[in-house]
């Protein structure tokens, strides 16, 4: 029989070279990178909760938003620094709660009585091509204009200014700025050099959800396990104006966890949590004399899910 202090011998061995290849494991440098190949096809979830509370006139109001898209993503090709993708909105989805409770409901397979819902249906499988880089930098977004355009095709029961104020809304919720955000939210921005666990790195951009805010974020790689790499992010949410006429006075934190595969780069999971505070001020117009302040509060969950076809 094997002597107790053999084994015990044995048993210390064995942990000191695992903890030894465990040390050396954290000391690989990892190359963040979005590795796509032609033809490859994955389906993306985006589910966003609100709740907005606002001030307007001395009058507390609170909002509920609950927003669903479910997109099909193509790879078309991969040209040296270039990823060019064709996207598709699959499903769409929107839930409003008024602050005097009232509801609303758009759904791209909802009632085809309602109009709107009719609108909805029109955007699906419009195809809308974007360009990124291997580090997840969205160089380009077309096709946005020409789903909106298609959208409005058929609407002769409306005069201009109707249409122009339809697609005016239209393009506030689903138009290129928007479109481009939801995108984001399945998308990092990688660090230009490769990292080892436990390092930062940090990005901007600019968001177009609900106010425009421009996002520094700073991310952690934490840890690498079976392919999949685990990420944190902290971001800080500064007002961007979104037009000249409006001035938007907003600040705000996000917290985000992520899974990404390392093989292709894409985030299989991820969920984010922000909270905006501030004040938009709208100018005067048909309905307000003098600029009216609307102090906000905005908190936003997100969570996206992304599968291989």
């Amino acid at each position: 029989m094997m002597k107790l202090s053999y084994k015990i011998n044995l048993i210390l061995l064995i942990l000191l070279l695992g903890v030894g290849d465990f040390a050396f494991a954290q000391e690989d440098e990892y190359e963040l990178r979005y590795k796509l190949k032609s033809k490859q096809q994955y389906s993306l979830n985006v589910v966003s909760q609100q709740v907005i509370e606002q001030d307007l006139d001395g009058m507390a109001q609170t909002i509920h938003n609950l927003f669903q898209s479910d997109l099909d993503i193509s790879v078309d090709r991969v040209i040296k620094d270039t990823i060019g993708l064709s996207i598709k909105y699959r499903n769409l989805h929107l839930e409003v709660q008024g602050p005097m409770g009232e509801e609303m409901v758009l759904s791209s397979e909802g009632n085809m009585q309602d109009p709107i819902n009719q609108l909805m249906r029109k955007m699906i499988n419009q195809p809308v091509q974007v360009v990124i880089s291997p580090r997840g930098e969205v160089l380009d977004v077309a096709g946005v204009d020409e789903m909106m355009d298609s959208v409005m095709i058929g609407l002769e029961e409306l005069d201009e200014s109707q249409k122009q104020s339809l697609k005016a809304s239209l393009d506030n919720q689903f138009g290129k700025e928007n479109f481009k955000t939801s995108l984001l939210s399945g998308l990092i921005i990688y660090p230009e050099n490769p990292v080892k666990v436990g390092e930062e790195w940090t990005c901007s951009r600019e968001e177009f959800a609900t106010v425009p805010v421009v996002t520094e974020t700073s991310w952690t790689l934490n840890r690498v396990r079976r392919g999949l790499a685990e990420l944190t992010g902290t971001s800080q949410l500064t007002g961007l104006e979104k037009n000249v006429n409006d001035e938007v006075k907003m600040e705000g934190t996000q917290e985000i966890t992520a899974s990404v595969d390392l093989s292709t780069g894409l985030m299989t999971e991820s969920n984010q949590q922000s909270e905006i505070i501030g004040v938009m001020i709208l100018p005067p117009n048909e309905y307000f004399d003098e600029p009216v302040e609307i102090p906000l509060l905005i908190k936003t969950v997100t969570r996206t899910r992304l599968n291989k076809k």
